[in-house]
């Protein structure tokens, strides 16, 4: 079972607006009860900076009373120990494939103490939109006759007229990686410890 336990989100170019939503959701997760002692797995979302991403960890590690349980994921192509997640066109299929799967056989739910600095509602409202938004753009590169054999080109993507797809691509992150990753971490003793100590495991993005 892959339960959302909250979603928060901005739409900002103020890094200090960011920071403080990213403060506000992690201290939300240790007011509650259930996540008071969760290990909690941060997949950042790396594409347009691991400079960004990094900023973010810090954030993550400054937070007083959380940074001890909070495991910062690293999955750098270039093996250069960079934080952050890159996303691609294959590894968005691999987001429809396993968000369908999950859906499909009722694997998927949303805690009913939801964590948010908005409205659970709201938030529910603006995933679902994204969700239903996202999409397999087909583009065909053929300009002349002797061109319309070439393969079409393809994009997946929930951006349209203006509105983002944040929410879908980080639940979606967030359930490929906690999958296929969960106990295959670099931080493998924290890992191992949160096991062993039947601690609850939430996932963030």
């Amino acid at each position: 079972m892959f339960q959302v336990v909250g979603l928060d989100s901005v739409s900002s170019a103020n890094p200090d607006r960011i920071e403080a939503m990213i403060r506000s959701h992690c201290i939300g997760l240790r007011d509650h009860p259930r996540y008071k002692n969760a290990f909690v797995v941060f997949y950042i979302e790396a594409n347009l900076s691991h400079i960004e991403a990094n900023r973010m960890s810090n954030t993550i590690r400054s937070i007083r009373n959380f940074s001890h349980r909070a495991i910062i994921m690293r999955r750098d192509p270039k093996d250069l120990e960079r934080v952050g997640v890159l996303t691609t066109h294959s590894s968005k299929e691999r987001w429809v494939n396993q968000m369908r799967a999950s859906i499909g056989s009722m694997r998927f739910a949303e805690d009913r103490d939801f964590v948010t600095a908005r409205t659970p509602d709201e938030m529910r409202n603006r995933f679902c939109e994204q969700l239903t938004n996202f999409r397999k753009d087909i583009k065909h590169t053929g300009k002349s006759p002797e061109e319309w054999n070439k393969l079409p080109s393809y994009n997946y993507t929930g951006k349209s007229a203006g509105k983002t797809d944040d929410l879908f691509s980080v639940v979606a992150i967030a359930l490929i990686h906690s999958t296929l990753d969960v106990f295959q971490s670099p931080d493998r003793l924290l890992m191992h410890k949160a096991r062993n100590n039947g601690m609850s495991l939430a996932v963030g993005g």
